[in-house]
């Protein structure tokens, strides 16, 4: 199924074949074409936002998941302890790319 990134796309060609078949239509049979417009367009942008919402769950499961398995990997290789290593991770969940910002690990001897 095709996502696009923004509903606007959608809308202006929805509000263009609007405006085309308003002057065909009797009042009432424009009024539930509209309201069927509309919903189709809410339902569209809600999944937007859902599909967003899993693709950041799964990026932050997944770089979970690679900072613990490079972790013990450090730890088990170079001998480092846990104690030793700090990290700091930050997650901008306001971009629509969902992607890790700023990720470091410092290691202090």
């Amino acid at each position: 199924m095709f996502t696009p990134q923004t509903t606007s796309g959608i809308e202006e060609e929805l509000a263009l074949k609007l405006v085309c078949t308003a002057d065909d239509d009797k009042e009432d049979e424009f009024l539930a074409r509209a309201a069927a417009i509309q919903e189709f367009t809410d339902r569209v942008g809600l999944e937007q936002k859902q599909i967003c919402n899993r693709l950041l769950d799964a990026h932050a499961d997944v770089s979970e998941s690679l900072l613990d398995a490079l972790t013990d990997l450090m730890a088990e290789e170079g001998g480092i302890g846990i104690d030793k290593l700090d990290f700091d991770l930050n997650i901008d969940v306001n971009v629509g790319d969902a992607f890790l910002q700023d990720n470091e690990i410092q290691v202090f001897q």
